[in-house]
């Protein structure tokens, strides 16, 4: 399996895991591993395919609590990443479809 095929199967298990969860915690920002997770997904679709870098969603931002914040601040929602995964599964396939064209 190429490495494109191994990013898409892994942001399609990090879609379909998330399209289970219910909207209330949908709308909850990440654990720091799923976010990094995503991150490095994402710097592997735009290693593997830089035509896609204009329209890729963005990184998450993640920051070390300070303060009343307890443990890492994330700059986003499992939604996000349910999101931002598709569109990254979407626009990586984008590759393969336009190789012909």
């Amino acid at each position: 399996m190429d490495r494109i095929a191994m990013l898409i199967s892994k942001l399609v298990g990090t879609r379909d895991t998330l399209a289970k969860y219910k909207p209330a915690d949908l709308g909850k920002p990440p654990m720091r591993a799923f976010a990094e997770d995503y991150n490095r997904a994402r710097e592997i679709a735009l290693k593997e395919s830089p035509h896609i870098a204009d329209f890729a969603p963005p990184a998450l931002e993640i920051k070390e609590g300070t303060g009343l914040i307890i443990g890492p601040w994330i700059s986003g929602t499992y939604l996000d990443i349910l999101t931002y995964s598709e569109q990254l599964i979407r626009l990586v396939r984008s590759r393969d479809s336009s190789a012909g064209h």
